[in-house]
C-alpha cells in the first residue's frame, strides 16, 4: 500500500494548498511571514513560531515539569484533580472530608524522568477553601518497591510537623537520594503522591450563629451543646440530651465551618531543560560500540531502563578502545553533563573515559574537531561494583560541568579494562540515563523551506530581502538554490515504522509490510546552495530562471542571551526576459597571470513567444581583474565566422561607469532574436581559477529586469563551455613592485612628497591586511603602515610619507623597505618583498 505525502505531492499538483501553509506567490513575488515558518523544515523544538516571527528556542537553565505532567490517579475528587495542573489558581483538587482518610490522595506522572530540585505546593486562598490540615509529599522514580512487586517504591520528601490551618505555600526542596558528584542536581523523580493525612472536618472554624445559618448546608459544620456541670465545667452532650436539660443547666451551643482542603496547584522545579529526551525527534543518534540498538535507552526518559556495555574483562580483548556517540541533533550552549548508572556485584559507571563535545567543526583530516571537557585516567576499579573497596564510594550519579561551550556532538572513549574480579561474562557500565543541560538561545538553527513552485512556466529571480530584527553578536544567513526537475522518491516501512530499503521490504511476508512513502524531492538539474546573501536586497545568485526554488535561513548566535527575530521574507519575481540564456568565455585557459589577455564572451539567447529580450549586459569579474572594453559583434555563428557580422564599435553602444573589474554595456537595442554575441575585452587575472559573472538586462533605475547568464557550449568559436578562466597557479603571492619617486623629497613644496610602493597580489580571496615597513640600515623600525582590503587580489598601492612613527621627518639618506601582504598561515612564502629607497631634501 503506497501512502502519498501531501505536502510534497501539493509542489507538483496542488500549488496553492501548500502556499498557504509554507509561504504565498503572489503578483511578481514569493511571501513568507510570520505564520508560514512552522511549516518550514527544522529539527523538532529548536525554533519558536509566533506573530512576530521564527527564532531560536531558548533553553532554560531551571523549570517547571508540570505542563506535561498528568493524574495518574485521585483517591477522591478525581475530576477536580486536574486542577491543581493547569497554573489556574482559580480551581484545585479537593479531597472530600466524608471520604475515608484512605483515599485522600492525589498522585502525578510527569510523563518522564525529571531531575527535580524541588516541590512547591499552592493552596487556594482563603476565600475559597483551607489549606490541607496535615498532609505529606512523596516521589518515585518508578522503581518496584521489592523484587516483583507491581508497587512503586515512594520515598516521603516533606510533611507538616504541626496542623496547618495558616500556611498556604509550602516549599520542598530535593536533592539526590543515591551516592552523586556534588555538582549533579536535582534527584530523578516521574511521580508525585501528595496526600492529606488529618482534617478538621467538621470543626474547621468556630462561627456565631448568625454567620452559621448564612452559610450553604455544605458548608455548614458540626452544632456542639455543652451541659454545665455544678462545679462549672462544661460537657459536651448531644441535642436529645441538651433539650431535656433544665434551662439553668444548658451551657453554650458553639456552630462550626465545615473544613473545605484544597489543593490549588503544584510545581515540580527542575534542574532545566534536559536536552537527551529529544535527541531522536531531533533527527540525532546514539550509537555504542557494536551498535546495538539498545544505546537509545539512556535518552528516553525512563529511569528504569538501561544501556549495558562491557567495561573490563578477565582477561585483555583484541578491541580495548571503544565509545559512546551522541549527535544531538542540533546544536546547543551545554554546561552540564550528568549520567545516572546502575550499580550491582557487576555493573557501575565507567572506569576510565574521556568525555569531549564537537560543534561540528571538522580537523584537517575531515573528520570532527574535538573539545575534551572531562576525563578519568585508566585503572581505576572503584565504579565496578565488585571491585570496589569497602572504603569506596561508588557514585551512581555523575556529573561533568564545564564553562559554557557550543556542542552538537559528544563522545565517551573509554578502554576495556583487564581486572580479575571480572571473570566469565565481564564487568560492564551500565547507564540508566544521560542529559545534557545548557541554558541560552541556541547558536544555530537552521530552517528550510519546502520546494517551491513558482508558477506554470520558469520565473526569473530578482532581489532576495528579510525583516528581521539582528542584534549584536548575532547573524542571520541566507541562500537559494533552483531547478526545473523533481524526482519520485519512495521510502519503505515495516508495521511497526521501522524504514527498511526496497530489498528488505520485499523480503518481508505480507503482514510484516507497512506503508509505503512517496515524496518528491529535487532532480538532478538542481543547482547547489548559492552562497549567502549579504544584504537584504541582493539579487538572487542562484540560476533563474527556474520553475522550482528552496530558501534556508540560519539563525546564528554568539551570545546566549541574545538571538535573530526572522519575521518576513520575500523574493521579487518576474517574466524572463529570455527562456535561456547560455555563455561561454574563450580561451578557457592562459598561460600567465598579472598581464593582460584578450578574451572573448559568447552568449547566446533562446526566446519563446512573449519573452522581451534584453537591451544590457553586466560582465563581473574577480576582484582586483582590471576590464578594459573593445568591441562587441551580434550575428549567427557563420556570420561571425566569416566576418559579416554586425559589428559594433565603442560609440555604438553605451558604456556605464562602473568599478575597474565590471563592464556594464548598454546595446543601441533590445535582442529579441536567437543571434549569438561576442563580446571583445581584456583582462589581467590574478587567480588560478577566475570565474565571471555575466548577466543581462532589461530597463533603467528600479524598474530594471535581470537574468543571469548560464555557463555552456553555446558555439564552436570558443574553446571553452564554461565561465571561469584557468591560470598556471603563481609561485609568489606578492610581484611586480613598482617603486617611485626614488629618491623622493618630503619637503612640503608640494613636489614628490610621498613615495608609493605598488605590487601585485595573486591567488589570495578575502580579506587581508597590507603592510610596509620602514627601517633604517642598522635594521631599526621607523614606520609601519598598514591597511585592511577587502579583496587585496590585484594591484595594491602602499604610500610612505617620509616620517617615523612618531610623526617627525627622517634624516635624508637610504633605507630598507619591507611591504606586503599579512597572512595566517606563516608557511606560505611569497607574501613579501624588499627594496632600499632614498630620501632626500
Amino acid at each position: 500500500m503506497f501512502r502519498i505525502c501531501l505536502p510534497a505531492i501539493n509542489l507538483l499538483f496542488f500549488p496553492a494548498l501548500l502556499a498557504a501553509q509554507g509561504y504565498r506567490v503572489e503578483s511578481g513575488q514569493l511571501v513568507v511571514e510570520p505564520q508560514h515558518w512552522a511549516s518550514w523544515v527544522f529539527p523538532q523544538g529548536t525554533a519558536l513560531v509566533d506573530a512576530g516571527g521564527v527564532r531560536p528556542a531558548f533553553v532554560q537553565p531551571s523549570g517547571d515539569a508540570i505542563p506535561q505532567a498528568s493524574i495518574l490517579a485521585a483517591g477522591s475528587d478525581p475530576a477536580g484533580a486536574l486542577g491543581i495542573l493547569d497554573s489556574d489558581p482559580s480551581t484545585s483538587w479537593a479531597p472530600d472530608i466524608s471520604d475515608p482518610p484512605e483515599n485522600w490522595f492525589v498522585q502525578i506522572d510527569l510523563g518522564q524522568t525529571v531531575n527535580a530540585t524541588g516541590i512547591v505546593l499552592h493552596f487556594v486562598d482563603e476565600s475559597q477553601g483551607d489549606p490541607f490540615y496535615q498532609f505529606s509529599v512523596l516521589t518515585s522514580n518508578g522503581s518496584a518497591a521489592f523484587s516483583g512487586s507491581k508497587a512503586m517504591a515512594f520515598t516521603r520528601i516533606g510533611k507538616t510537623e504541626q496542623p496547618n490551618t495558616t500556611q498556604r505555600l509550602f516549599s520542598f526542596p530535593l536533592n539526590p537520594l543515591r551516592p552523586a558528584d556534588r555538582g549533579f542536581v536535582g534527584d530523578p523523580i516521574r511521580f508525585v503522591l501528595i496526600q492529606m493525612t488529618d482534617s478538621r472536618r467538621g470543626r474547621a472554624e468556630e462561627i456565631s450563629a448568625e454567620h452559621y445559618q448564612a452559610l450553604p448546608a455544605q458548608a455548614q459544620g458540626a452544632i456542639d451543646y455543652y451541659r454545665r456541670e455544678a462545679s462549672g465545667k462544661e460537657r459536651l452532650v448531644d441535642l436529645d440530651q441538651y433539650q431535656a436539660l433544665a434551662e439553668e443547666t444548658r451551657g453554650p451551643v458553639k456552630h462550626y465551618r465545615r473544613e473545605s482542603p484544597r489543593l490549588a496547584g503544584v510545581e515540580v522545579q527542575t534542574a532545566g531543560d534536559n536536552l537527551a529526551l529529544s535527541i531522536l525527534q531531533r533527527g540525532g543518534k546514539l550509537e555504542g560500540f557494536g551498535s546495538l540498538g539498545s544505546e537509545v535507552l539512556i535518552a528516553d526518559g525512563d529511569y528504569n531502563t538501561s544501556f549495558a556495555t562491557p567495561s573490563a574483562y578477565a582477561e585483555a580483548t583484541q578491541e580495548p578502545d571503544r565509545h559512546l556517540f551522541v549527535d544531538l541533533g542540533a546544536m546547543f550552549s551545554l554546561d552540564r553533563i550528568q549520567f545516572m548508572y546502575v550499580v550491582t556485584p557487576a555493573s557501575g559507571p565507567f572506569p576510565n573515559y574521556v568525555m569531549k563535545v564537537s560543534d561540528g567543526a571538522r580537523a584537517p583530516d575531515g573528520s570532527l574537531a574535538w573539545t575534551s571537557v572531562a576525563a578519568l585516567g585508566a585503572g581505576t576499579f572503584s565504579s565496578i561494583g565488585a571491585a570496589a573497596a569497602a572504603d569506596q564510594e561508588i557514585r551512581e550519579y555523575q556529573a561533568v560541568t564545564f564553562p559554557l561551550i557550543k556542542a552538537r556532538y559528544f563522545q565517551l572513549d573509554y578502554q576495556i579494562q583487564v581486572y580479575f574480579g571480572c571473570a566469565g561474562l565481564g564487568c560492564s557500565a551500565t547507564m540508566r540515563e544521560i542529559q545534557f543541560y545548557g541554558r541560552g538561545f541556541l547558536p544555530e538553527v537552521i530552517l528550510n523551506s519546502e520546494i517551491i513552485e513558482l508558477g506554470g512556466r520558469p520565473r526569473t529571480l530578482g532581489a532576495i530581502d528579510w525583516d528581521a530584527d539582528i542584534p549584536a553578536g548575532t547573524q542571520l544567513q541566507v541562500r537559494t538554490r533552483t531547478g526545473n526537475q523533481l524526482e519520485q522518491q519512495i521510502h519503505y516501512f515495516t508495521k511497526a515504522g521501522a524504514e527498511v530499503t526496497v530489498g528488505e521490504y520485499r523480503k518481508l511476508l505480507s503482514f510484516q509490510r507497512g506503508d509505503s512513502l512517496v515524496t518528491l524531492v529535487p532532480g538532478s538539474d538542481w543547482s547547489s546552495w548559492s552562497q549567502f546573501y549579504q544584504n537584504s536586497g541582493d539579487l538572487v545568485s542562484s540560476p533563474s530562471p527556474r520553475r522550482y526554488l528552496m530558501v534556508q535561513t540560519a539563525l546564528r548566535s554568539e551570545q546566549p542571551a541574545r538571538a535573530v527575530q526572522l519575521r518576513s521574507l520575500r523574493v521579487q519575481l518576474e517574466a524572463p526576459l529570455a527562456s535561456e540564456l547560455v555563455g561561454e568565455l574563450s580561451p578557457g585557459r592562459i598561460q600567465d597571470t598579472g598581464k593582460e589577455q584578450a578574451l572573448t564572451l559568447y552568449v547566446h539567447p533562446s526566446f519563446q513567444s512573449g519573452d522581451p529580450g534584453f537591451d544590457r549586459l553586466l560582465v563581473t569579474a574577480p576582484p582586483g581583474t582590471p576590464l578594459s572594453l573593445q568591441d562587441l559583434n551580434i550575428g549567427s555563428e557563420q556570420a561571425l565566422r566569416d566576418g559579416t557580422a554586425r559589428h559594433l564599435a565603442e560609440g555604438q553602444f553605451s558604456v556605464i561607469p562602473t568599478s575597474p573589474d565590471s563592464l556594464w554595456i548598454i546595446l543601441p537595442e533590445a535582442i529579441a532574436q536567437e543571434e549569438l554575441l561576442a563580446l571583445h575585452f581584456s583582462a589581467v587575472l590574478y587567480s588560478a581559477s577566475n570565474v565571471f559573472g555575466i548577466t543581462a538586462g532589461l530597463g533603467e533605475g528600479t524598474g530594471a529586469v535581470w537574468q543571469q547568464v548560464e555557463a555552456g557550449e553555446v558555439t564552436s568559436l570558443g574553446e571553452g563551455s564554461t565561465l571561469n578562466v584557468l591560470a598556471p597557479f603563481a609561485e609568489r603571492i606578492v610581484r611586480e613592485a613598482r617603486v617611485y619617486p626614488n629618491p623622493f623629497t618630503p619637503n612640503q613644496d608640494g613636489v614628490n612628497e610621498v613615495q608609493a610602493f605598488e605590487f601585485s597580489v595573486f591567488k589570495v580571496n578575502g580579506e587581508k591586511s597590507l603592510f610596509l615597513e620602514i627601517y633604517d640600515l642598522g635594521g631599526r623600525p621607523l614606520r609601519r603602515v598598514e591597511e585592511l582590503s577587502a579583496s587585496p587580489q590585484g594591484v595594491q598601492r602602499l604610500e610612505w610619507d617620509g616620517r617615523d612613527q612618531g610623526g617627525s621627518l627622517v634624516p635624508p639618506g637610504l633605507y630598507l623597505c619591507r611591504f606586503g601582504l599579512e597572512v595566517d598561515d606563516q608557511s606560505r612564502t611569497g607574501t613579501t618583498l624588499t627594496h632600499v629607497v632614498s630620501v632626500a631634501y
